[in-house]
C-alpha cells in the first residue's frame, strides 16, 4: 500500500506544481510578446496637444495662426480644430492677432492635452486670441463637434 500512496502523492504533488506553475507560464509567454512588438505599438515618448476652437458668433470671421514653441500648428478659423506631437517638457502654446494670447503646458510623455481657442475683445475694437488648457472629458466632447484642419 505504501508504493500506492507515493505513486498518488507524486501525482497529486506534480499536478497542483502544474497548475501553480501555469499562470507563472502565461506570464512569461506574455512578456515575450511584449518584447517583440512593433516600434508604433510601444508607448510613444512623445505627446498630443490638440487645439481647437468651437463655433461661435463671438469674432466670426477673425482667423490666426496657432503655434507651439517656435513651429506653427495651424491657421485656425472657428469649428476647427488641429493637433500636433510635440516633446515632453514645458511647451507654450500660443497665437497672435492684434495681441498675443497664450498658454504654458508641463507636457509628459504619451499623455493627451486639449487646447481651447477663442477671441475677446481687447481694447478698441482689437480682437485677441485667448487659449486656455481644458480637462480631456471637456476637451473630447468639443473636438468632436469641429472639423480637422488640413495643412
Amino acid at each position: 500500500m505504501k508504493p500506492m500512496l507515493r505513486c498518488l502523492r507524486a501525482v497529486l504533488l506534480a499536478c497542483f506544481l502544474a497548475g501553480a506553475l501555469a499562470p507563472a507560464g502565461a506570464a512569461l509567454a506574455q512578456g515575450a510578446a511584449v518584447d517583440q512588438e512593433p516600434a508604433e505599438r510601444q508607448e510613444s515618448p512623445l505627446a498630443t496637444i490638440n487645439v481647437y476652437r468651437t463655433k461661435s458668433l463671438i469674432g466670426l470671421g477673425v482667423y490666426f495662426d496657432v503655434y507651439a514653441g517656435d513651429k506653427k500648428i495651424c491657421h485656425l478659423q472657428e469649428g476647427q480644430y488641429c493637433t500636433v506631437q510635440v516633446v515632453p517638457g514645458e511647451v507654450e502654446v500660443w497665437s497672435k492677432f492684434m495681441t498675443k494670447g497664450a498658454v504654458t503646458l508641463d507636457v509628459r510623455p504619451a499623455q493627451e492635452y486639449y487646447v481651447k481657442a477663442s477671441v475677446t475683445k481687447g481694447f478698441f475694437l482689437f480682437w485677441r486670441p485667448h487659449l486656455v488648457e481644458v480637462v480631456e472629458r471637456i476637451g473630447k466632447g468639443e473636438l468632436s463637434r469641429c472639423d480637422r484642419v488640413e495643412e
